[in-house]
Parts: structure tokens; C-alpha cells; sequence
């Protein structure tokens, strides 16, 4: 059986084709990569905190009030999330489910159009919460717990028990001298 081999101006562009692309792999592929990466929402891989941002960012985020301003907070400056920043956020985010738990209506809305911010809200709950907001925020997600929040309760439940009796889930260990002791589970 024999295939056809195209000739005239078919023939022409098909050999341009070939050509162009052996010529320009490196570059298809680069492109393709960039592609890739940003279709999966790593469009700010290596991008990061400016000292501006660093700024406002530690000005900002030990003094948000509701789950709108934290992930407003979590949006501008989710590139800053490191040290003392990092401390600001968990400080936020633990005040408000310790002590504010009646927002929890408006953290689900958020968390449910942004999956990453409901990830973040979770990784605040770490090794730098004091042991008495801990206790408030445990007894809230079991006793105070709305249906339509029960894996958030379960999640939030589960983070303080990973951290109790896993200290090597967060980097710095040890419990400040100021904050008392984890959880006991």
C-alpha cells in the first residue's frame, strides 16, 4: 500500500512545518511548559515578597477582624506567609475561630470559591497558638459545629490533634515559654 506523498504547495508547507519545529523545540517546549504551569495556577512560582509587601503585610495581618479581611490579607500577601508574618496570620486566624466563631458562616463562602485559602486557614492553626485559644477553638468545633461545617470541625479537630502529638509538622517546634504548653489530646 502506498501513501500519498503530497506535492506542490501541500508539500511545501509541510516540509516548512517539519523544519521550523526541529528548529524550535527547545522553545515549543518552553512554551508548553509555561502553559502547563500556568494552567495549574503557578503562575507566581518564583515571585516574591517584596519589602513593601513585607510592610504592609506585618502592619496588616495580627489585626484582621473577619474572614473577608483575612483572605483580602491571604490574597495581597499569601507570597509574605513566612516568620513573623506567618505568626500574624495564625494569631488572625485562631482569634477569630476561638473567639468569633459565629463568622463561621462567611469563612465556608470563602473557602468554598477558594479552595487554597481554606488549606491556609488550616496551616494557621500550628505550634504558635496558645494552649487556652486552642481549647476554645476545639470546644467550638465539637460543641458549636453547624452541619454544613462538619469537615471543617473534623479538619480543625484533627490539625490540633497532627500538632499535639506531632511536633514535626510545623517547623518550630517548641512551644514559646509566653504561649503554655499544646493541646493534650
Amino acid at each position: 500500500m502506498r501513501h500519498a506523498v503530497p506535492v506542490g504547495p501541500a508539500a511545501a508547507a509541510v516540509e516548512f512545518f517539519y523544519s521550523f519545529v526541529s528548529r524550535n523545540i527547545v522553545t515549543l517546549v518552553r512554551i508548553a511548559i509555561l502553559i502547563a504551569v500556568s494552567a495549574t495556577g503557578f503562575s507566581a512560582i518564583g515571585a516574591e515578597c517584596t519589602p513593601q509587601q513585607e510592610i504592609a503585610a506585618e502592619r496588616t495581618v495580627s489585626t484582621l477582624r473577619n474572614w473577608k479581611d483575612v483572605h483580602s490579607a491571604f490574597v495581597r500577601f499569601r507570597r509574605c506567609d513566612d516568620g513573623a508574618i506567618g505568626e500574624g496570620f495564625s494569631d488572625s486566624v485562631s482569634i477569630l475561630f476561638a473567639e468569633h466563631w459565629d463568622q463561621l458562616g462567611a469563612l465556608l463562602r470563602l473557602a468554598a470559591r477558594d479552595r487554597s485559602f481554606r488549606q491556609f486557614v488550616l496551616r494557621h492553626l500550628d505550634e504558635t497558638v496558645p494552649a487556652d485559644r486552642w481549647s476554645a477553638i476545639e470546644e467550638n468545633a465539637k460543641s458549636r459545629c453547624p452541619s454544613n461545617a462538619r469537615f471543617l470541625c473534623r479538619s480543625i479537630l484533627s490539625r490540633g490533634r497532627e500538632i499535639a502529638t506531632n511536633p514535626a509538622v510545623n517547623m518550630d517546634l517548641a512551644p514559646k515559654a509566653s504561649q503554655g504548653r499544646l493541646p493534650s489530646r
